[in-house]
């Protein structure tokens, strides 16, 4: 990251490709990385499962210069995508990850983080899932 009124301030990063989780037959309460990088941005992320046994919970851990926070979705619907909700009343261990139609405001609303150190995880608990699914749009400063 660059100092707070310096020039290098004004310099937006540099979008990079959108980064994405493809695990087929994750296991049981494992975290997988989809992302870890220094002085990066998150724009945007979605998460979804397909089970032929509902998992007890879908969750995207995100840690950002040591402050994690914890987004997660009880008993998801198989094949549709959740979305993460930052409220400032909520624990950084309680978000929300919320089932929504793909054109709904959920999924076009302002998510934010950012920090020297980003690192973002997904896991399923429970369940026969065949699928864990996840896209994150990062940005990055040189």
């Amino acid at each position: 990251m660059v100092k707070k009124g310096s020039p290098a301030a004004m310099i937006p990063p540099e979008r990079q490709p959108t980064t994405v989780l493809d695990q087929n037959n994750p296991a049981d309460g494992i975290w997988y990385t989809v992302l870890e990088e220094k002085n990066a941005r998150i724009y945007s992320l979605s998460a979804k499962c397909t089970w032929s046994v509902q998992p007890l919970s879908m969750e995207v851990r995100v840690t950002v210069d040591g402050a994690t926070h914890i987004f997660s979705k009880a008993n998801p619907t198989s094949d549709t995508w959740a979305y993460p909700l930052l409220a400032a009343q909520d624990a950084d261990d309680s978000h929300p990850l919320v089932e929504a139609a793909y054109y709904s405001f959920v999924a076009y609303r302002a998510f934010w983080l950012e920090g020297r150190n980003v690192k973002v995880e997904a896991r399923v608990t429970g369940g026969t899932v065949s699928n864990l699914f996840m896209r994150i749009h990062p940005a990055k400063w040189p």
